[in-house]
C-alpha cells in the first residue's frame, strides 16, 4: 500500500517511546562520527546528497542531506546537529511527499502517537470561524521533571531560529528537550466544517524536529564560564605589571 511509505519513514527503527527519541533511526544523544553519519543518512534515503556544515574552528556544527539540492523545498531533507563532544542533540526532517504517497492526518497522528506517545500539545488548526484548516501542530515538551502541557519550560526555545531556519538559537536552564511536528493538508475541501473532514486530509508538507535543549545550555553555559575565566585571568595577570623604569 502507497501510504504506509511516509508513516514507515517514521517508524523504522523505532523503539519504546522515548526510550531515546529518533527520527527514522537518528536518536538525539549517540555518538557520532561523520562517516557514520553519512552511512545513516543513506540508509534512510540513497538518494541523499550529504553535506557538511563547518564552524569557523573547522569542526562540524550540522550536516544536511537533500535528495534534491536543485530545489528551494526539496522532496526530502534531513539536518543532523551536533555537540563539541561528538553527540548529536538535533535531529530534523522535512518531507513534501509526492502523490500516491500522502497519508492522511487521521493515519499521521496515529502513526506518531505510536511511535512518541500522546502529544503534550495538539492544535487542530480551526479557524476564527471554528471551521477546521489544513494545519497540524503536535509537540512533546520535556521539563526535567517530565512532559510538560503547558510549553513554558521549551516555547521560548522552540521558535527561535537560525539562518538554516530549524534549530533553536535559545537556550533555557528548565527545558529538557522537545518534538515538534508541523503538517500541511491539500486544501481539497472547500468548506471543511467537522472533525472528519479534517481527518480526510492527506499531508503536503511534514516536518518533524527533535531537540536536546539541556545538552546544547550545558555546552553552551560551560564554554561561557571558561570565556569567562580565561578573561578573569587576563585580569589578574595584568593586576601584578610592574612598570619598567
Amino acid at each position: 500500500m502507497k501510504i504506509k511509505s511516509i508513516i514507515l519513514s517514521f517508524l523504522l527503527f523505532s523503539s519504546a517511546a522515548f526510550a531515546a527519541p529518533d527520527i527514522s533511526g537518528i536518536k538525539i544523544g549517540d555518538p557520532y562520527s561523520a562517516n557514520a553519519l553519512k552511512g545513516k543518512l543513506k540508509a534512510v534515503n540513497s538518494a541523499y546528497a550529504i553535506i557538511e556544515v563547518k564552524g569557523n574552528d573547522g569542526k562540524l556544527q550540522y550536516m544536511y542531506a537533500t535528495n534534491n539540492q536543485k530545489e528551494r523545498k526539496p522532496s526530502d531533507e534531513f539536518f543532523i546537529f551536533v555537540t563539541d563532544k561528538n553527540t548529536i542533540w538535533g535531529v530534523v526532517r522535512n518531507q513534501r511527499p509526492k502523490e500516491g504517497n500522502q497519508v492522511s492526518f487521521k493515519n499521521l497522528i496515529a502513526a506518531l502517537k505510536e511511535k512518541y506517545g500522546a502529544a503534550g500539545t495538539l492544535d487542530d488548526s480551526k479557524g476564527n470561524n471554528g471551521s477546521y484548516e489544513n494545519r497540524l501542530h503536535m509537540s512533546w515538551e520535556y521539563s526535567k521533571s517530565g512532559l510538560t502541557k503547558t510549553s513554558n519550560e521549551c516555547s521560548s526555545e522552540k521558535y527561535s531560529y537560525t539562518a538554516v531556519e530549524v534549530a533553536p538559537t535559545k537556550f533555557g536552564d528548565k527545558c529538557s528537550y522537545f518534538i515538534k511536528v508541523d503538517a500541511a493538508g491539500h486544501d481539497i475541501l472547500k468548506n471543511r466544517r467537522s472533525v472528519d473532514e479534517y481527518n480526510m486530509q492527506l499531508t503536503s508538507s511534514l516536518d518533524v524536529a527533535i531537540f536536546d535543549i539541556a545538552t546544547m545550555y550545558s555546552q553552551l553555559t560551560g564554554e561561557s564560564e571558561k570565556k569567562a575565566a580565561l578573561e578573569q585571568q587576563k585580569k589578574d595577570k595584568q593586576a601584578n605589571n610592574k612598570p619598567s623604569l
